[in-house]
C-alpha cells in the first residue's frame, strides 16, 4: 500500500517555496514534501526484478540467460531462468497496480539474424503464454536486437498506452489474480495465518530471425512506480 498522504506527486504553487534561505513554516508546505517523499520511498524502495549478472561474483560464472536453443525462426522461447519472481504486485485500495518501470541490456550471437524479447507480467506460465498474442501494457516488446555486444534496449508495451518506460498490469487482470498466501502473525507470537496478495512474476520470451543467432539477456531491472 501506499505511504504518501495523496498517492501521487502534489504540485504547489511557486509562491508557497519563499526564499532559499527561508525555514519551511509553511504547514501546507511541509505536508507536501513529506507527501511527496513518500511517494517517491514508495515508487523506488520496491524493486521487483533486479538481473545483472556480474561473472565475479555468479557461482555459475554465467553473465547472461539464453533460450534452450532456437530450432525455428520467429517463434517465442522462453529464456532459462524463468520466472523472475513471484513477488507481490503493490495494489492501489481501489486494485490498481503500481506501473512497473523496466531498463533491459540484451544482444545476439551472430549478425546473421536479429531477435526481439518480451517481457509479460503475469502470475503462473498459462497467463505468461497468453500474453504472447495479447493486445495488453503489461506486455513489453523490445525493437529488433542486433549487437553481438551487450547493448541497453528499448521497447514499447504492447496495449493501448504503448510506453516506452512502464508496464501496466490491467486492474481487472491484476484483482483476479489475488490469492490467499500463507504467512505468520508476529503480533499474535508467529501464528499460521493467510493475507490476500496479487502474486505475479516477470516471464522473459525472445524470437530470433536465424537459427544460428541465439538471443542473450544481459539484464533485466523491474522497480515498482506510483504514478502522479
Amino acid at each position: 500500500m501506499s505511504t504518501s498522504i495523496s498517492e501521487r506527486i502534489v504540485l504547489t504553487d511557486e509562491g508557497l517555496y519563499g526564499d532559499a534561505g527561508e525555514y519551511m513554516d509553511s504547514v501546507l508546505m511541509r505536508r507536501v514534501v513529506a507527501n511527496n517523499l513518500h511517494h517517491a520511498a514508495d515508487s523506488m524502495g520496491q524493486v521487483r526484478v533486479n538481473y545483472w549478472p556480474v561473472k565475479a561474483f555468479g557461482g555459475n560464472l554465467a553473465t547472461y540467460l539464453e533460450t534452450d536453443g532456437v530450432d525455428e525462426t520467429g517463434r517465442w522461447y522462453l529464456l532459462g531462468g524463468m520466472p523472475m519472481g513471484p513477488w507481490p504486485l503493490t495494489l492501489r485500495a481501489d486494485g490498481t497496480p503500481y506501473r512497473l518501470v523496466i531498463r533491459m541490456a540484451a544482444a545476439v550471437t551472430s549478425e546473421l539474424g536479429r531477435s526481439k524479447f518480451r517481457v509479460i507480467i503475469a502470475p503462473n506460465y498459462a497467463s505468461a503464454l497468453e500474453g504472447l498474442s495479447e493486445f495488453s501494457d503489461r506486455v513489453y516488446q523490445t525493437a529488433e536486437v542486433t549487437s553481438t555486444t551487450a547493448v541497453k534496449v528499448f521497447g514499447m508495451t504492447q496495449g493501448s498506452a504503448g510506453s516506452s518506460t512502464y508496464l501496466d498490469v490491467p486492474r481487472s487482470l491484476a484483482t483476479s489474480w489475488i490469492t490467499d498466501v500463507p504467512t505468520f502473525d508476529a503480533v499474535s507470537g508467529g501464528t499460521p495465518v493467510t493475507v490476500q496478495a496479487c502474486m505475479v512474476s516477470a516471464w522473459v520470451f525472445a524470437k530470433s530471425t536465424h537459427v544460428s543467432s541465439a538471443p542473450h539477456l544481459y539484464g533485466l531491472h523491474l522497480h515498482e512506480y506510483l504514478a502522479p
